[in-house]
């Protein structure tokens, strides 16, 4: 037979347990998360703008983009 004083010592810890696998869990969403971000900035630094077209034409035109050239 246990004693009473067993049962009370395993909820705290049971909790503690609990706590600490919801903590794990949302750090790691959080890190893939944060990874994930981090990836779409370098990828977007390291991209090559150079093989945008831009259409020529009056000011208000040159600001529109054409699709990529076919070497890029």
């Amino acid at each position: 037979m246990r004693a009473a004083g067993t049962v009370a010592e395993t909820l705290p810890q049971r909790r503690a347990t609990a706590r600490f696998k919801w903590f794990a869990l949302v750090a790691a969403l959080l890190a893939i998360f944060i990874a994930a971000n981090a990836h779409l900035i370098y990828v977007a630094i390291q991209s090559q703008p150079e093989c945008v077209v831009q259409s020529g034409g009056d000011a208000m035109a040159s600001s529109i983009l054409r699709p990529a050239k076919p070497a890029c």
